[in-house]
């Protein structure tokens, strides 16, 4: 049964419960006004002392339920109330937030806004965090000379694999304030023994044998914009106090973008507005 629906629910029948989860809490009800209702239709979902969004005595049929709400995205979702459990018929949905979202303090998110040729804000654009986390295994060390703030190239000896165009690397300083990522660039060299040229500059000077171990994406988290074009990344389990993540913003009209990011757990990261161009 629906837990303590069926004792609230005495003179109709259950047709459909709908059972909504807030994904950044993961386990908590959403907050805030929501509105659940059929497409096309007058019916309305009621909201029991249980949590539960309840349709009675509907025909069955296939219905498409619509959901809007103050701090999450809209959501509609085709269903089968012929198809549920007479006695169960519990369908589970989970609600995105948006970027009115109250947060809690603490919270690890990414904020940003995505905008079209004309610098309007560009809704419906797709925005994905790869989220990379370092590898157990040292990857290599950094040989001699060491090099300093500033430098576009790093030897390194005790290379294990081989090294790609691309791959990213973590510097894990005995100094934990001076641990930086950095990403291969091309040309690589000829053998081992000779440099590898980085995409960007080293930001802290690093004595010789400091580890690297080679960060690969470990999960993703999946947004949206909003009617303005604003985002938000929002990061429920960290397993580093740093990491590094790829973001990646498309639309079907627009060509995809890239950007990188570096992020503190227990922090705000406020990215520059992304401008898309027609494809």
């Amino acid at each position: 049964m629906i837990d303590c629906y069926m004792i609230e629910q005495t003179h109709s029948q259950v047709s459909l419960a709908l059972r909504l989860t807030d994904d950044f809490t993961a386990t908590g009800q959403p907050v805030g006004k929501i509105s659940v209702f059929v497409k096309d239709h007058s019916f309305k979902a009621i909201k029991t002392s249980s949590g539960y969004y309840v349709f009675s005595d509907l025909p069955a049929d296939v219905y498409r339920v619509m959901i809007q709400a103050e701090y999450y995205f809209d959501q509609e979702q085709e269903i089968d109330t012929g198809a549920l459990e007479l006695l169960h018929p519990v369908v589970n949905m989970t609600l995105s937030p948006n970027p009115g979202y109250p947060f809690p303090e603490g919270a690890t998110l990414i904020r940003g806004m995505v905008f079209d040729q004309t610098e309007a804000g560009l809704p419906g654009v797709s925005a994905a965090a790869s989220i990379f986390q370092p590898e157990p295994e040292v990857t290599a060390r950094i040989g001699s000379p060491a090099p300093e703030a500033g430098d576009m190239s790093i030897r390194l000896i005790n290379i294990k694999g081989s090294l790609q165009t691309g791959d990213y690397l973590v510097i894990k300083d005995a100094n934990r304030s001076r641990t930086e990522f950095c990403q291969i660039a091309t040309p690589l060299p000829a053998n081992n023994s000779n440099p590898f040229n980085l995409t960007k500059p080293l930001k802290f000077k690093h004595s010789s044998n400091t580890p690297l171990n080679r960060v690969a994406v470990n999960d993703s988290v999946n947004t949206q914009t909003s009617e303005k074009g604003e985002y938000v990344i929002y990061f429920r389990t960290i397993k580093s106090d740093r990491f590094l993540t790829e973001l990646t913003f498309n639309h079907p009209d627009y060509q995809t973008e890239r950007r990188e990011a570096e992020v503190c757990e227990g922090t705000l990261t406020v990215f520059g507005a992304i401008k898309l161009s027609p494809v």
